[in-house]
């Protein structure tokens, strides 16, 4: 999720919960990732799944990514698939 994340946190999660943190209420954040479904449902990304050393095991389905932002107090305002990235529109409670 945050290419900066092993410099600042310790995993996803906590680079979600320090945005959350940092956002006043009703400020707005982007957020651009590769779903799992990236890898699975387009031929560009089984090929990028058969050649690339990645931890797809470590990576979230959108619904469940979309899941974590509710928990975090993120309301999504909506998601783009923008092959082979998802882009969510998120603000913060």
């Amino acid at each position: 999720l945050c290419d900066w994340s092993s410099d600042v946190c310790s995993s996803d999660l906590d680079c979600l919960r320090e945005v959350h943190r940092v956002l006043k209420p009703g400020g707005k954040f982007l957020i651009q990732d590769a779903s799992i479904e990236s890898f699975t449902k387009t031929w560009f990304g089984r090929f990028m799944h058969r050649h690339l050393d990645h931890p797809y095991n470590a990576m979230y389905t959108k619904v469940q990514f979309e899941q974590e932002l509710k928990l975090l107090g993120f309301i999504n305002e909506g998601s783009k698939y923008l092959k082979p990235y998802l882009i969510w529109r998120i603000e913060r409670k």
